[in-house]
């Protein structure tokens, strides 16, 4: 019993670790998207 116990929360921790890596990327990836999005509406604005 003990033993599973300590797996599960290894397993709970390598999860935690990989959610926070991709929580990391997301936030890179949206941050620049949305700076993306911002000059695409800058050029066009700059069209109209």
């Amino acid at each position: 019993m003990i033993q599973s116990g300590y797996h599960l929360t290894r397993w709970q921790n390598c999860f935690k670790g990989i959610n926070q890596l991709y929580r990391d990327i997301l936030k890179r990836y949206l941050r620049k998207e949305n700076w993306m999005l911002v000059r695409h509406s800058e050029d066009k604005k700059l069209y109209l």
